[in-house]
């Protein structure tokens, strides 16, 4: 969701940007305004993610989504679950 604010941040600089420089660069306005929204919208995302708030965030993993650890094991060996053999992240 936070990529989503981050492209509509940047997309925001980037018109406002262009409109602002357009007396001043004419039509190049629109070339460095597209790299100055591309900055913002990077520094934007940096903060967020420098801040650790998305650390906070995720899915919560029940046994029944748990992680086979070894990818060598046979479907033969799935039908006697052992719970060993699996590990869970949370």
């Amino acid at each position: 969701m936070f990529s989503l604010y981050g492209s509509i941040f940047s997309k925001a600089i980037r018109i406002i940007l262009a409109y602002a420089l357009n007396p001043i660069f004419d039509i190049r306005s629109i070339w460095l305004a597209q790299g100055m929204g591309w900055i913002a919208g990077y520094a934007f995302v940096m903060a967020r993610f420098l801040s650790g708030h998305w650390k906070k965030k995720g899915v919560k993993f029940d046994d029944k989504f748990a992680e086979i650890e070894d990818s060598n094991i046979d479907i033969e060996d799935l039908k006697d679950f052992d719970k060993d053999k699996l590990k869970c992240r949370r």
